[in-house]
């Protein structure tokens, strides 16, 4: 049995992929043949990450509004908001477009209201900020006497696991929204907040690798629990992997 680490930092990583330090390729030595016959297991050992994702994002930034027979998509600056400063963002950004809808946050039910001063309007579906503030996706809300309120509460914290992946491995872990096999590493919960760093450390849960590829091209690639790359801002990260090996 040889069990060895791997220390990676993202600031060396040989390819990131879109300039995010998420999605890194890492050119390391060949120190696994797949001539072998192995068993081969693979853990975490402890990461580094930073917070240094916007709560308001390239994900999740756009507010679509249908009123008086015209569309209006309204870009939200990407940035940490708390729900008093998103509202005033949405304002700002809606006053060029002469939109005269005007929004307050119910904090007894941590929900927001739209009300137009004068005409029925649309809350379309083709928004991607309704987690954000308080709105079931896919669905199109009409205006009632010129108002509309979000349906569920409010929801600013909109990472709440961060996917340590990797396609060198096949492993058995399931993820549920890709319904099926996925090569996920660890799972770490975030908490802290917006600047700090993330500390994980893990001592006891390791995975079986059913193949093993050559790790001279090694792919780390951080997301979120539906599989998104965490837009980082470029900043770096470290971990440590275990790899233990069985030789037959």
């Amino acid at each position: 049995m040889e069990t060895f680490e791997i220390y990676l930092n993202s600031k060396t990583a040989s390819r990131k992929m879109n300039n995010e330090s998420s999605d890194c390729y890492f050119e390391l030595p060949v120190i696994v043949s797949d001539q072998l016959k192995e068993s081969a297991y693979i853990s975490v050992k402890s990461a580094c990450i930073p917070y240094s994702w916007y709560n308001i994002n390239d994900y999740n930034n756009i507010l679509d509004i249908y009123c008086d027979g015209d569309n209006y998509s309204l870009t939200i600056p990407v940035g940490n908001y708390n729900i008093n400063t998103l509202i005033s963002a949405i304002e700002t950004v809606m006053l060029p477009t002469g939109l005269q809808i005007s929004l307050k946050y119910m904090q007894n039910v941590n929900r927001v209201s739209f009300t137009h001063s004068s005409l029925p309007f649309q809350i379309l579906a083709s928004s991607t900020c309704y987690e954000s503030i308080g709105f079931s996706e896919g669905v199109n809300y009409n205006s009632v006497a010129n108002y509309i309120e979000s349906v569920n509460s409010i929801n600013l914290f909109n990472v709440r696991q961060i996917l340590i992946n990797s396609n060198n491995f096949v492993l058995n872990n399931i993820n549920s929204y890709q319904n099926g096999n996925a090569s996920i590493l660890s799972s770490v919960t975030v908490t802290g907040n917006p600047n700090s760093i993330l500390h994980y450390k893990n001592n006891t849960s390791i995975h079986k690798i059913h193949h093993l590829n050559n790790l001279s091209n090694l792919h780390i690639k951080l997301t979120d629990e539906i599989g998104r790359p965490l837009l980082l801002n470029n900043i770096n990260w470290s971990l440590t992997l275990e790899v233990t090996i069985k030789r037959i």
